[in-house]
């Protein structure tokens, strides 16, 4: 039964009292979280961006002759990675015989053998990240006036805003979102989520800080190297929309059929009395219209100059300069100029540019988890490549395997044609045990009839089987331990041990998941405070366990947050093993001090005990 809890005076909501356990001290009724100094709500955090107009060389023209330049130069770049990635997803789905030994195996009425261990293996990899998911905190660079209760304003904002963001996380599903994601890096070395701001579901608007998108989908700039594409300058992205969603999004500039981009295209396959319509193609409609999508920045000039009304400096542009000089020409001397990004985003169907605008949180809104470099082609791969070819091996070795019994002689016979006395019913009764079969007088001992010769085994088979078999996890670094299937008894310190060394293997991976949470957490926070902080309230659990609903609402200097990641996962169970490592050491310790009941609630969050019952 649940307990009503009455408003409370400030019109917050608090939780009940928590029950601690037996010899613990008892906890105090939690304090209200106290509000921050609050600003009112910017109605345009971005007036450059809604300001905006394009600039009068960016014709259709321009455009289109600078994107088809891109598009030959990363479509050359991304061409073969795509089809390894889309043999990738194959082997993970379980389709690894390559379609020519297919054929060639249905027309000998061959069985194809499959004993799929790379799903099994991204699955376990996959599922570690799931049980370790790490959390995004944002911590203040500078500090502001303290509250009532002593505490600095610009922390109890951080806690406002990381508390913001894990709400828009659980509403949103950005777990399953990069999880899902993660799993892409894996198999193909790229995952892809986009963040942008939802108005179709919440009228108000909802961030949408992670959804994850499709890696074949895109075409990262050719010269990007570091990890998670940070440095990359452009991308483009080509996604298939029916007719009327495109007309809906984009207006009735977009043209019916649209062109199917050539990584999505098969080749046409003409079966006998099958009626001839054209291409075949993997997805999609033929109504389909597919439309690309751009973003890029350019280096643009921008002043700096002080504001003499509010002592801030403001950045002007070369024509909102020019004419402030031609009002007030003393700024020149104190102004200075730099060069700073613009972020663009443009929309292309065939040769029709459908819309251009300004992106105005300053970054892209796709985030990239990239995994292993191939330096000498400038790509990204994941587990599954090192595999590919111990998996088709292990199926080849199966398959052979279950020929040679199949074809070798078992109950054949060598007989003279007068062998026996009925041959008709030796031909069908030789193979049954509870039958009699009668031959001539004298043809058994003269040798009419023999057993045909079993042909051996190759020698040496079986161990070429078991070759196969260790190299798919040996070459992907995900051990037997990690899987949970070891064959034999082991202590369960070696057990531990070597599951750390497999998630030390992995740590390229992980690393890359880390790096990209930050990033996603720095645009997560653009979100927050530039289009969420019309004073909506947010659930918000507090330091000391209390659950509160506040006012989401612009606090100063919002933008100036460290966005702090926990660490990423090295054993099976980070959580479970901190708890552990607590009651094993820090039990005894803790027990003879008189910690306050938020430090002991603070070590419950570590616990394996449902999220429900310790909230509770």
């Amino acid at each position: 039964m649940s307990t009503y809890i009455p408003p409370q005076p400030n019109g917050m909501m608090t939780s009940a009292q928590p029950m601690m356990p037996p010899g613990m001290p008892a906890p105090q009724m939690p304090q209200p979280m106290p509000m921050p100094p609050q600003l009112p709500p910017e109605p345009d955090p971005r007036a450059w961006a809604k300001a905006w107009k394009r600039p009068d060389d960016w014709t259709d023209d321009f455009l289109i002759t600078k994107f088809n330049k891109w598009d030959k130069t990363d479509n050359a770049h991304w061409g073969e990675w795509k089809e390894e990635a889309r043999v990738n997803y194959d082997m993970v789905a379980g389709r690894q015989l390559p379609k020519e030994a297919k054929d060639e195996n249905e027309e000998k009425g061959l069985v194809s053998i499959t004993i799929n261990k790379i799903d099994a293996t991204i699955s376990a990899v996959s599922g570690s990240e799931m049980s370790n998911q790490q959390e995004t905190k944002y911590y203040p660079r500078e500090t502001s006036t303290r509250g009532p209760d002593g505490r600095l304003s610009d922390v109890a904002a951080s806690e406002v805003l990381t508390g913001a963001a894990d709400w828009v996380r659980d509403e949103t599903d950005q777990g399953d979102e990069e999880s899902e994601s993660f799993r892409d890096c894996l198999i193909c070395g790229i995952g892809v989520t986009e963040g942008r701001m939802d108005y179709d579901i919440d009228p108000e608007g909802m961030a949408i800080p992670a959804e994850r998108c499709d890696p074949l989908e895109f075409r990262i700039d050719a010269a990007a190297r570091r990890p998670n594409a940070s440095d990359a300058r452009r991308l483009a992205r080509e996604k298939a929309f029916g007719v009327e969603d495109a007309k809906d999004r984009f207006g009735e500039k977009v043209s019916e059929g649209g062109r199917q981009p050539s990584w999505e295209r098969s080749a046409h396959t003409n079966n006998p009395g099958q009626e001839y319509k054209g291409n075949s193609v993997d997805a999609g409609g033929k109504d389909d219209v597919w439309i690309c999508e751009y973003q890029w920045w350019e280096l643009e000039k921008v002043h700096k100059v002080l504001n003499p009304m509010t002592g801030q400096l403001e950045e002007l542009t070369e024509d909102e300069f020019k004419r402030l000089i031609i009002a007030m020409p003393e700024f020149e001397q104190s102004s200075a100029s730099i060069k700073v990004r613009r972020y663009y985003r443009a929309f292309r169907c065939g040769n029709e540019i459908l819309e251009v605008t300004p992106l105005p949180d300053e970054e892209f809104t796709y985030k990239f988890i990239t995994g292993k470099l191939d330096r000498n082609k400038g790509v990204w791969y994941g587990l599954v490549r090192a595999m590919v070819d111990p998996q088709r091996l292990l199926n080849k070795q199966i398959s052979q395997t279950q020929r040679i019994v199949d074809t070798n002689a078992k109950g054949g016979l060598l007989a003279e044609s007068d062998a026996f006395e009925d041959q008709a019913q030796a031909e069908n009764d030789w193979a049954a045990s509870d039958t009699i079969v009668w031959t001539k007088p004298g043809k058994l001992q003269s040798g009419a009839v023999i057993p045909k010769p079993i042909s051996p085994t190759p020698p040496g088979i079986d161990k070429l089987l078991m070759i196969a078999e260790g190299a798919i996890p040996s070459t992907s670094g995900v051990n037997a331990e990690m899987m949970g299937n070891v064959d034999r008894q082991q202590a369960g310190v070696v057990d531990v041990q070597r599951k750390e060394a497999a998630y030390g293997v992995l740590q390229s991976f992980f690393r890359s998941l880390k790096r990209y949470r930050k990033q996603r957490g720095r645009h997560t926070l653009k979100l927050i405070t530039r289009y969420m902080t019309d004073n909506r309230l947010i659930r918000i659990t507090g330091r000391n366990g209390n659950v509160q609903y506040i006012p989401l609402a612009r606090q100063p200097s919002t933008a100036k947050y460290d966005v702090i990641v926990d660490e990423s996962p090295t054993g099976p169970n980070q959580k479970d093993k901190v708890f552990q490592y607590l009651m094993m050491f820090g039990g005894p310790l803790l027990s003879k001090l008189n910690l306050p009941p938020e430090v002991w609630l603070k070590f419950l969050e570590f616990s394996p005990l449902p999220s429900a019952l310790v909230q509770e």
